[in-house]
């Protein structure tokens, strides 16, 4: 349980979580090592869900290097069946009661991988999982236009966390800019 929201603008991405880790059991945690959304590579991944999936897309993946064909493509050539191949490795078995998301940036381009390791790209460049997703999309959706992305960012998840006790009130933001392929 979290709440991670992603914007993809003209001058690339930003990502944005709260630094609440939930067990099975409800008991919450926090600690510097508990991060959601981790530099990699040349990636930024973001993970939300059931904690032996997220472990695994987090530090065990071992994420193919991007090419030069179209994101979306990439995404469900290359990036959906390595992860895939990562889970079932690691001892990871997806079922309905398991569910988890990864939201992925490469080259200032976002899109998500979700439990049934189908991939998503938003139109409007909005993006949300998590328990307190559906909150922070709400009010990403006003602040962008109110004032700066980063701001809109950090509010947006500080009110998901008012409403959605998976949900901390601590906020991690990363950006990465949009690049062009050589």
């Amino acid at each position: 349980m979290t709440t991670i929201i992603g914007y993809e603008h003209e001058q690339g991405c930003v990502i944005a979580s709260d630094t609440q880790t939930t067990a099975g059991d409800g008991y919450p945690f926090t600690h510097p090592d508990l991060v959601k959304i981790l530099s990699r590579g040349g990636y930024l991944i973001a993970v939300s869900g059931e904690n032996q999936s997220c472990d695994i897309a987090a530090h065990l993946w071992d994420i193919p290097e991007r090419d030069d064909s179209p994101w979306y493509q990439f995404g469900i050539r290359v990036l959906s069946p390595s992860l895939r191949a990562a889970h079932e490795v690691n001892g990871f078995a997806p079922d309905k009661q398991n569910d988890w998301a990864v939201m992925i940036a490469s080259r200032g381009e976002l899109l998500t991988i979700e439990s049934d390791y189908s991939i998503l790209r938003a139109a409007d460049g909005l993006y949300a999982m998590g328990s307190g997703s559906g909150y922070a999309l709400g009010a990403l959706t006003i602040l962008l236009g109110v004032t700066s992305v980063t701001c809109a960012m950090e509010r947006a998840v500080l009110v998901a966390s008012r409403f959605d006790v998976f949900t901390s009130n601590e906020t991690n933001v990363v950006t990465q800019r949009k690049e062009v392929a050589y």
